[in-house]
């Protein structure tokens, strides 16, 4: 039986897709921000009030109706899963959720970074 090569590479998720937004490696497909579908106010997350970094929710849309793939973005960086979703409300709501994961995780990153630089600094 022969491995399968991955040339040392191994993805965090297999079942995502990060990308530079709106550079040449994005997905060739419409996408809107999730909040423009969900209605009400812009909803964005901060990690920190200097960066000015905000995260926000992205659909994507399949094309011939196959459906919907939520994702984030933080206005360079994005990633989208590929569940796909029937509804392009549901869709959203899970691209906002992503977001706020996005964004939760970029949190922990940067206390774990301060602590481990203030115990250098000691």
């Amino acid at each position: 039986m022969s491995k399968i090569s991955t040339f040392g590479f191994v993805p965090v998720n297999p079942t995502s897709r990060s990308f530079e937004l709106d550079g040449p490696d994005m997905p060739d497909l419409a996408w809107l921000y999730a909040d423009e579908r969900l209605g009400g106010r812009r909803r964005v997350y901060r990690a920190d009030d200097w960066s000015g970094t905000e995260f926000r929710g992205i659909v994507m849309i399949l094309p011939n109706r196959r459906g919907y793939i939520a994702g984030w973005t933080d206005s360079l960086y994005a990633e989208v899963d590929y569940d796909i979703y029937d509804s392009l409300h549901d869709a959203a709501i899970a691209g906002d959720n992503l977001a706020l994961s996005a964004c939760e995780k970029e949190i922990e990153f940067q206390l774990n970074w301060e602590a481990e630089n203030e115990v250098e600094e000691v």
